[in-house]
């Protein structure tokens, strides 16, 4: 399994639970997370999707910090179950 694949089952995760999400392309802004979304309550939710032994950038950090100031949901994911249980905690 690789990161693509992960983030995949994390879409199909997300919609079934009502939220709606979309993979970020490289931007000019680094250290955006790899998936954005919105659940139906309106909260904005960033997840950075981690493979094997990939560790969190400065930047990533930063930015994930900056989000979570702001209330957003912020999860780094190595699997679907990370998001799962992350989400579990908001619905």
């Amino acid at each position: 399994m690789n990161a693509q694949t992960i983030q995949k089952q994390i879409h199909i995760y997300l919609k079934s639970i009502n939220c709606f999400s979309y993979t970020t392309v490289i931007s000019a802004r680094r250290g955006i997370p790899d998936i954005i979304a919105c659940d139906k309550k309106g909260r904005f939710i960033a997840i950075e999707v981690k493979y094997k032994n990939d560790k969190l950038s400065e930047i990533q950090k930063i930015t994930l910090d900056k989000f979570k100031k702001l209330n957003a949901i912020v999860i780094v994911a190595t699997c679907l179950d990370d998001v799962k249980i992350a989400m579990q905690e908001y619905l």
